[in-house]
């Protein structure tokens, strides 16, 4: 992983893409709850790094999740999911944009 993520993810054309990619939507009964960005092929400690990346570029709270043994970066709190959005949406292809909600 570079070590510059943070300038990387600085960039909301990178992240947008990188949603595009490898992001869901966390959603049950209509209702959306958050946000993840599947970051599994990475370590713990990267995912980390990403974490504290997005939070400190972006302002976007988020927590790391165990998932079949891996982690990936979630993010719920609803001031995150509405910057996130902001950050991303306009960047989003029109088939894509089903992964905002």
């Amino acid at each position: 992983m570079p070590e510059n993520v943070a300038e990387i993810i600085r960039d909301p054309i990178t992240l947008s893409t990188w949603f595009m990619d490898d992001g869901n939507i966390i959603k049950r009964n209509g209702k959306t709850y958050g946000y993840y960005l599947n970051t599994q092929s990475f370590s713990k400690e990267e995912n980390n790094s990403i974490s504290q990346a997005l939070n400190k570029v972006h302002g976007i709270e988020n927590l790391l999740e165990k998932n079949h043994g891996r982690y990936r970066i979630r993010i719920m709190k609803k001031e995150s999911r509405s910057k996130f959005q902001d950050i991303i949406g306009k960047y989003m292809l029109p088939a894509m944009r089903y992964k905002l909600g």
